[in-house]
């Protein structure tokens, strides 16, 4: 049996069972359509045409850094005046808190913030890294770092000392970054939705990666 990915290439199994082939030739196909996207977007997706489509900062990092970095007065108000009790209020920092995550520190995959503890706290407010384990490929790779920048480190004093409801608690197991009905936010939905609403611009932790 031969699985033919072009015309001048062929690869033949070693297979005896029509089962085992099925099995073989379903993998060696899903790999081949999965490089094969990998290849037309890397062809299309050019930065001139993601900026065009608002998928890219014009300038770079710098601008979703400096779009986090705006926003700080308006936090400086909202704690003066101690106005954080608000469900709109208080989703509008959760996206503030998550984009400075990316946007000022080198960051991995998204689930490795998604599911740090409130044990990870005092780690964070004192370091500049935390381990985590919670992500995709936690298996092969064991840990990855969180990067606490300064600025990330700023709001996430504010988010305990200001935000955090405080019935919720800090139990070591807790998750550390919740709603107001307390269950786990998705980071990489905050970050899109900070993104959206403070640029214009469609921005993924993917995307922030990449960049």
């Amino acid at each position: 049996v031969v699985f033919r990915v072009s015309a001048l290439e062929d690869y033949p199994l070693n297979c005896s069972n029509l089962h085992s082939i099925s099995v073989v030739v379903k993998a060696m196909r899903k790999v081949y359509y999965k490089k094969r996207k990998a290849d037309f977007n890397r062809e299309a997706n050019s930065i001139e045409d993601l900026i065009a489509a608002l998928k890219w900062p014009a300038n770079g990092i710098a601008d979703l850094y400096d779009a986090c970095v705006r926003e700080l007065p308006w936090l400086d108000r909202v704690v003066k005046e101690k106005s954080m009790g608000s469900k709109p209020v208080y989703d509008n920092f959760m996206e503030l808190l998550c984009a400075s995550a990316y946007s000022s520190s080198v960051q991995g995959r998204v689930h490795a913030i998604d599911g740090l503890t409130c044990q990870s706290l005092g780690t964070m407010l004192t370091n500049d890294a935390v381990m985590s384990s919670s992500f995709k490929t936690s298996r092969s790779f064991g840990l990855q770092p969180v990067t606490v920048s300064p600025l990330f480190r700023h709001l996430l004093n504010i988010y305990v000392t200001h935000f955090r409801p405080k019935q919720f608690g800090l139990a070591p197991s807790d998750s550390l970054f919740v709603s107001l009905k307390n269950k786990t936010i998705r980071v990489g939905a905050m970050v899109i939705r900070f993104f959206r609403r403070t640029l214009g611009l469609h921005i993924t932790t993917t995307r922030v990666r990449a960049i």
